[in-house]
């Protein structure tokens, strides 16, 4: 168990030691500039500007690494200290124990083992697990003497007293068995002989195929794979941000570098910020911490304003819709917020639909491309004085 320990203090050093290099890796962009000497303001500007969109990506990527990486220790974790060792502890023909073996039992729990006692006892305990009203299963206690002292036997049906050995798990009791069937049977004999009764027990319900072991195995197996996953996919979209799906996303409007070279350059130019929306003269774009998505004003087609009312309050976000079926969700802070950004981005693009419609809705989900055209149509129509 020391070594398990020091492998995983080893482990959490090198992780932190590579999560803090990715930190640096991910703020190296401007550090560049300056070793690249480049003295024109455009040229400086636009790739810091251009840092907001691969940065963004980028960022994003070291916390789904790090949360990745925090899942994959938890399972390794789980399985390496617990699961594992029970699942080899189960493995293989029994480890009999002798009544000696069993009063001086260390470094429980100890699984596999079978023990023989002389008589056993009903002490008329038990479990009775139900589903919906329905019994599934039943969980039943006896007392097996071992010729100096008892030892609780719990088992699966009732005990028959001609039985007199048991396989199972030897384990420290739990709180429930503990307060209930150990103090149960304490209160039953004299102050003097409760010495008679261990307190630990002999679980002959515990096995490789018992339902709790299965869902922990599932879960511990399941907590690896998925975080071995995070930590290949944090790598790749870290090693190539335009495979993260902020940047992924922009190839439906040509090569990735391009379209996000136009952004911020656009940027650069001008741009007007109303809480997480920023607009430039083409571009919308929606960013907050890790976030970054942009969708073009030409190919915009529907805006509403969405209100989700809550025990907590209402919270305010505002829906773009554009014809390639991407969908921009902009939070806001407040009513006024949204009801600002709606309208500023109403602007951009004059030709869209306004409001929610359930019409509307349905159209782009199943018909999309006979809203697009009327949305084109709206876009020739000479603007009203």
């Amino acid at each position: 168990m020391g070594l398990v320990w020091l492998a995983l203090q080893r482990f959490y050093g090198t992780f932190t030691t590579f999560y803090r290099s990715l930190l640096y890796i991910a703020g190296t962009h401007s550090y560049n500039e300056d070793v690249m000497g480049m003295s024109t303001y455009y040229l400086r500007s636009g790739f810091m500007a251009s840092n907001k969109a691969v940065s963004a990506a980028r960022k994003s990527s070291i916390v789904w690494l790090l949360l990745a990486g925090l899942v994959l220790i938890g399972g390794l974790a789980l399985t390496i200290l617990y699961i594992g060792p029970k699942y080899i502890g189960m493995l293989g023909a029994p480890k009999v124990l002798s009544s000696s073996d069993v009063t001086d039992a260390q470094g429980l729990p100890i699984y596999n083992v079978q023990v023989a006692g002389e008589e056993i006892i009903d002490d008329l305990y038990y479990y009775e697990y139900t589903v919906n009203g329905i019994r599934t299963s039943m969980e039943y206690f006896g007392a097996l003497w071992l010729g100096k002292r008892f030892l609780l036997v719990r088992q699966f049906g009732e005990i028959d007293t001609s039985v007199l050995t048991y396989t199972g798990t030897l384990r420290e009791l739990e709180s429930d068995e503990r307060s209930e069937v150990y103090a149960g049977l304490l209160a039953e004999v004299p102050a003097d002989q409760q010495e008679l009764l261990l307190p630990i027990i002999l679980d002959a319900t515990d096995s490789p195929t018992k339902f709790e072991n299965l869902a922990l195995a599932a879960l511990a197996l399941g907590t690896v794979g998925f975080g071995l996953y995070g930590v290949y996919r944090g790598i790749t979209h870290l090693a190539n941000p335009n495979k993260h799906p902020f940047l992924k996303s922009l190839a439906r409007l040509g090569d990735v570098d391009d379209v996000v070279d136009r952004i911020e350059k656009e940027r650069v130019l001008g741009e007007e910020k109303i809480g997480r929306l920023t607009l430039t003269r083409s571009w919308v774009i929606d960013e907050k911490g890790n976030n970054f998505r942009a969708m073009r004003a030409e190919d915009i087609i529907w805006i509403y304003k969405h209100a989700q009312r809550s025990r907590y309050g209402t919270n305010y976000s505002v829906r773009i819709y554009d014809g390639h079926g991407e969908k921009l969700f902009v939070g806001a802070k407040n009513q006024d917020q949204a009801d600002e950004m709606g309208m500023a981005i109403a602007k951009k693009a004059p030709w869209a639909l306004l409001g929610f419609d359930k019409a509307i809705e349905d159209a782009y989900n199943k018909n999309r491309g006979e809203l697009i055209a009327a949305v084109e149509k709206r876009k020739r129509q000479p603007a009203q004085s």
